[in-house]
């Protein structure tokens, strides 16, 4: 059978037809595919410099891959799959950071999905890697294309096959193996005798060669290349969020030098003056400036991620002065559960849930969210896939600082899936007749450390003091 005709799909057929080809899907509909039009690039909306960018990095990832292939394959004995996982990863790793740097601006110019855009990213670098079966394995069923050619020409027929642990020479992984291999035998070692009625030189018939490039090594070399992919995502989804600083401080040069743009407008082009104008009070700056010093020890506590946590935490900082000051004139009876012995939880979720929607000028705040590591969180707010959770919680025994540390482990389950940050707030109403602490001392950062990670996990801590004592009622006796 000639190989055209074959259903294995690294056989590319290269067609010469006028007209569109069918091709019939599993469920009996017909596609075209119009041979006649030049298909768009993926990367027609980048910029030359951002497609000489990619090429250059994508070039010299590719020599560095195969020096490191060549000298693993230079040995005296043949090398094991795993010493070449370190090359490939680096490469992976190296060419999507590339990629996704370059269409960071597209993405969010387009308004698409910065998960659905980056998860395509992975996908397509995996498939040009190790072929485009990488996340199947041998014995699983696929759909292949079946081309025939006839009277009409040809025509294309989508079936139900068994995938077999078959070679893709049309991927990446495999040319640089191939590559590598013909480096041995031409410097490290003689080379093989062909079976009979084959040429002489390297080709599939070798069995040395066979077990590095069949579809079973190609899938666990993929599976333990893409989780590395996937975090690179994680953190290039926290940067496609939001509009990077630079592109936010260049809005505003413009913005500035334009009569016609109200100042207004302005704060909505720079998000970080929402909260850096209101952090004018001196004793503000320095707690905030404090608790961002403390939190850089945190890895996740970088680039959007931080920008947008300073944003939260700076409302979280102002709700806690606000209400050590405000009184019943100023926020009304929403406020009256901190002169209340009997208040509950719930009274400060649903205050500083109020305040949040209030003065967020972006992101999504819920309450009793589900489904946020296997448990319900008091308030969350998401910028764009980026979550914070915040814990509340209620003491009237005892809201010193290691009393307080019993709720951090219940806060730190909520990180499982997201950044290592959060929060936890604590309504004390332990302070009726005493002196109310000073606002520097009632909002501090807890590290917490889980025996099986190398990363410290941290929580902001806010104590907002409550069973207060009215002034009209706090007169002295004689």
């Amino acid at each position: 059978m000639d190989r055209i005709e074959q259903t294995d799909p690294i056989w590319r057929l290269q067609v010469v037809q006028k007209g569109p080809i069918p091709l019939i899907r599993l469920n009996g509909e017909t596609s075209w595919i119009d041979t006649s039009e030049n298909e768009t690039p993926d990367d027609a909306v980048l910029s030359v410099e951002e497609e000489l960018h990619i090429t250059q990095v994508t070039c010299d990832a590719q020599s560095a891959l195969r020096t490191d292939f060549a000298s693993a394959f230079s040995g005296p004995s043949w090398p094991d799959v795993s010493v070449i996982v370190e090359p490939l990863r680096l490469y992976s790793v190296e060419v999507f950071d590339a990629n996704a740097k370059s269409y960071k601006a597209t993405v969010r110019k387009e308004n698409k999905d910065p998960r659905k855009a980056l998860s395509a990213m992975v996908r397509n670098l995996l498939s040009e890697l190790f072929g485009g079966e990488w996340d199947t394995c041998p014995g699983e069923q696929v759909v292949r294309t079946q081309w025939e050619h006839g009277a009409n020409g040809w025509v294309g027929h989508e079936i139900l096959t068994i995938a077999g642990d078959d070679p893709d020479p049309n991927c990446l992984y495999h040319r640089i193996v191939g590559d590598s291999i013909q480096h041995r035998y031409r410097f490290h070692a003689p080379l093989p005798q062909p079976n009979r009625g084959d040429p002489p030189g390297i080709d599939l018939s070798n069995l040395e060669w066979w077990r590095y490039i069949g579809l079973n090594e190609r899938h666990n070399l993929a599976m333990v290349i893409k989780p590395y992919l996937d975090d690179r995502s994680s953190y290039w989804q926290f940067t496609f969020s939001r509009p990077a600083r630079d592109d936010e401080n260049e809005k505003v040069k413009q913005t500035d030098a334009s009569s016609t743009v109200s100042p207004e407008s302005s704060k909505e082009i720079h998000p970080d003056s929402l909260f850096l104008g209101k952090l004018n009070n001196p004793i503000l700056m320095k707690i905030m400036d404090r608790l961002r010093k403390e939190l850089e020890q945190n890895d996740h506590y970088i680039g959007e991620v931080a920008r947008l946590f300073d944003i939260l935490l700076s409302q979280i900082l102002i709700f806690c002065a606000d209400r050590l000051d405000a009184t019943s004139r100023d926020i009304g009876t929403r406020g009256d559960y901190r002169f209340r012995s009997d208040a509950r939880e719930s009274d400060l979720q649903s205050d500083l849930r109020e305040w949040l929607l209030g003065n967020l000028q972006y992101g999504e705040v819920g309450a009793e969210v589900s489904g946020v590591g296997t448990g319900r969180a008091d308030i969350c707010v998401t910028f764009d896939g980026i979550r914070f959770v915040v814990e509340l919680k209620r003491e009237d025994a005892d809201a010193n600082r290691a009393q307080i540390q019993k709720y951090i482990q219940q806060v730190v389950a909520y990180q499982t899936t997201n950044v290592r940050i959060g929060f936890l707030g604590v309504l004390d109403l332990t302070r009726q007749g005493k002196p109310v602490p000073h606002l520097e001392d009632n909002i501090w950062i807890e590290p917490f450390q889980i025996d099986s990670e190398a990363q410290t996990r941290h929580i902001v801590v806010f104590r907002v003091t409550g069973n207060l004592v009215r002034p009209s009622k706090s007169t002295k006796r004689n």
